[in-house]
């Protein structure tokens, strides 16, 4: 076998890929930006710290709403605060911008699928058992190509999608032959996610699924290593059960070149089977005519599979359920292709749907270039840089949220004092202009109103009162207005503008 035992790798996105979590995005973990078109993720104590020095009924309110889930109210408080407490923002295409105003009312409290991220600094990744996924299918398509005939009759039907070669092995884990192939993670170099709702296009036409998800978009970049360096013992001890195993299913012959040629043979076929069985028959049932001419325009340029040191490949969430057997998209084999449709309790030999992204790409699509030593190096170096940069960024952002907390605190220390020193007419000013927009507020403006007409309150008192109903007055669009004679709010106004020296 090949003595070059370990393979650097890059992986370009070249459409849409999701890698779920397991985790969801709710209401309630993001701050819905229209102006920036993106959710800006949150420090929640960060936030409650900062909503907490404005003041206790600021900070009930807060706790109130949130239990409630009022998400306008939420928003409304912490809009100040949330560029200082932001621990990270995501894009939101232009699609599902009106969504996104609709969820912010409360109407579609759908969640939003995550993208598996790296536990410390918040990056995608995509998983190494993603990868070895994708080369163990493509190996496994090559292994029934060359025993068809002899397996045919051992083949269950429903784990004929799994690893067949281990189908009369009592410990299947321990006698797996992909053990002697390790995929480490591959992480993040550049790039980004953005939040999109993936079209399902069925042979019928679309179906309205409300299904969410972060995606990495095209051009994202990862790298990491497929290391085989395990062979070698398997060459040293070459007569156990597990290394006869691996011969024969390997062939002896397990290096780069070998894993370039079957990845490409299998995806090659499984990317003319998607064209041919959605952007070939269905694409006019897309009623979206940009997301249809994208779509059938992609189809039309088509990828490239004869560059050398690079294959494509399909992975991820939604990347289509015949990514994921054996047979793949050969025709040849598809009496083994077997798809299970859940919700029509059946097995069939393709799959009836296919995902596509707002902007007309089938979602999955990714590259692989195999890299020499140095080119990974740079890589890996770039997204050093990377990572220091985005370090510097969040410890400046953390430097700004305790100077805004200690700023806030302060404020908040100076009205305490300054409400100490307060004469009670005042307290009941202070407490009018900041919960004047509570259920009592008309009763509070008669009480304010009353200290305009009582000779016993000082003078700046009641310039103090005017000025906060003159503002309760423009807030309600009322003070311009012309009002009946009868009216007690016009004589109201006129006492303000009076104490004011405002011309009535």
């Amino acid at each position: 076998m090949d003595k070059n035992k370990k393979i650097y790798c890059s992986l370009k996105i070249i459409t849409p890929v999701h890698i779920g979590s397991g985790e969801d995005y709710y209401l309630t973990d993001y701050y819905f930006s229209g102006q920036k078109k993106e959710l800006i993720f949150f420090n929640k104590t960060a936030i409650s710290k900062l909503i907490f020095a404005e003041g206790e009924g600021k900070f009930k309110k807060f706790i109130s709403a949130s239990e409630k889930g009022e998400y306008l109210k939420i928003k409304s408080l912490m809009e100040k605060h949330i560029e200082i407490a932001k621990t990270g923002e995501v894009s939101v295409t232009d699609d599902l911008m009106e969504n996104f105003r609709a969820k912010t009312t409360g109407i579609d409290n759908h969640p939003i699928s995550k993208h598996i991220k790296e536990a410390f600094n918040m990056l995608p990744y995509i998983p190494g058992s993603t990868l070895k996924g994708v080369i163990r299918t493509a190996f496994n398509y090559e292994f029934l190509k060359e025993n068809s005939k002899s397996w045919a009759q051992k083949l269950r039907r429903e784990n004929f999608n799994c690893d067949f070669i281990n189908t009369e092995q009592k410990d299947a884990m321990q006698n797996d032959p992909f053990r002697c192939i390790k995929v480490s993670d591959f992480m993040f170099v550049k790039g980004k996610t953005i939040i999109d709702k993936p079209l399902n296009l069925t042979k019928k036409g679309e179906n309205p699924i409300p299904n969410m998800l972060e995606l990495c978009v095209e051009e994202t970049l990862f790298y990491g290593e497929i290391d085989l360096s395990l062979i070698d013992k398997l060459e040293t001890d070459a007569n156990t059960e597990f290394a006869k195993l691996v011969k024969k299913y390997f062939q002896n012959n397990l290096n780069k070149e070998r894993i370039e040629k079957i990845l490409k043979e299998y995806y090659e076929k499984l990317f003319a089977k998607e064209k041919k069985e959605f952007a070939d028959k269905n694409v006019e049932s897309i009623k979206d005519l940009n997301r249809r001419g994208n779509y059938r325009k992609w189809h039309k340029k088509g990828l490239d599979f004869n560059q050398n040191n690079e294959c494509y490949i399909k992975l991820g969430k939604h990347g289509g359920a015949i990514s994921k057997t054996t047979a793949g998209g050969d025709d040849h084999f598809r009496e083994y292709r077997k798809v299970k449709i859940p919700q029509l309790d059946e097995i069939l030999d393709c799959q009836l749907t296919n995902w596509i992204s707002s902007l007309g790409k089938p979602l999955g699509w990714a590259k692989i270039k195999f890299l020499t030593k140095e080119e990974a190096e740079a890589l890996k170096k770039e997204r050093e840089e990377f990572i220091t940069a985005q370090k510097k960024e969040t410890e400046d952002r953390i430097k700004r949220n305790e100077e805004a907390k200690k700023s806030a605190m302060e404020k908040k220390r100076l009205k305490e004092e300054k409400l100490a020193n307060m004469s009670d007419q005042a307290k009941m000013i202070c407490s009018f202009i900041n919960e004047r927009y509570s259920g009592q507020k008309q009763q509070k403006e008669y009480e304010i109103y009353s200290f305009l007409l009582d000779d016993k309150v000082d003078k700046a008192d009641k310039i103090e009162a005017a000025k906060a109903l003159k503002d309760y007055y423009e807030q309600e669009g009322i003070w311009d207005k012309r009002l009946k004679k009868s009216n007690k709010r016009r004589g109201r106004i006129n006492k303000v503008k009076e104490i004011l020296e405002i011309e009535a």
